[in-house]
């Protein structure tokens, strides 16, 4: 199983990317059976990120 993890602007996942930089929220999809992450952030968790 695998983890996929993106970062965004907001909670709706908007500017999602792989990486943290400047961004104030982090995505995190569990228990995939494919290494091969999503780009549709409704496949995400969405939740701010502690600065």
């Amino acid at each position: 199983m695998y983890i996929w993890v993106k970062y965004a602007d907001d909670i709706q996942g908007n500017g999602m990317g792989d990486a943290s930089n400047g961004k104030r929220y982090i995505g995190l999809a569990e228990n995939k059976t494919s290494s091969n992450d999503s780009v549709n952030p409704n496949d995400y968790v969405w939740s701010p990120v502690k600065e």
